[in-house]
């Protein structure tokens, strides 16, 4: 699949972006959901050293749904891996994992942040707006990513007092490289 013919101009931005932090202040329904499970999917397949990816979204059937997203992605690259090189990139899916022949996983996660204790690898925080306490939830992932992984934080707003609109405003206007 080749992502620079299948994504729009702003998803492939998204997608080319390798940044350890990143923050996507997005309308609805835009398909960047979509399109990061595309993203995450791909660095499993691509993976050197691999690592897990936790997924949170607003509710677990959310979460759930972005995993749906990236076992479709995962089934059109492993055809694509078999034709090329004979190896299979997918092992196993169930309705919370997708799981890699490398032994690295995709991982629907509740929305509630304590879920993300103690886990480690990349993580994506999905509607980071809409969750009960985002705050709590970017002090518990952080920490996270500390030994190698990414952050992805993609949402819409929630006022001008919500927590994720002081990240935007932060990365926009205080100097932070988010």
């Amino acid at each position: 699949m080749r992502s620079d013919s299948f994504f729009l101009p702003y998803q492939k931005k998204w997608i080319c972006d390798n940044s350890r932090i990143k923050l996507m202040e997005k309308s609805r329904q835009i398909g960047m959901s979509w399109t990061t499970a595309y993203k995450l999917v791909r660095t499993h397949a691509c993976a050197v050293r691999p690592r897990d990816s936790w997924v949170s979204s607003r509710d677990e059937l959310q979460a759930k749904l972005f995993i749906q997203d990236c076992r479709k992605f995962a089934e059109i690259l492993n055809v694509a891996c078999k034709d090329v090189s004979g190896s299979e990139i997918l092992s196993g899916v169930d309705s919370s994992s997708l799981e890699f022949a490398d032994g690295s996983r995709i991982w629907s996660l509740s929305s509630n942040p304590d879920a993300q204790a103690g886990k480690r690898g990349d993580r994506v925080l999905d509607e980071f707006a809409l969750h009960p306490d985002p705050q709590k939830l970017y002090a518990i992932s952080m920490p996270g990513i500390t030994w190698g992984g990414n952050l992805e934080i993609i949402s819409t707003h929630r006022g001008r007092e919500c927590f994720f609109n002081k990240l935007v405003e932060e990365a926009r206007y205080g100097g932070n490289p988010k």
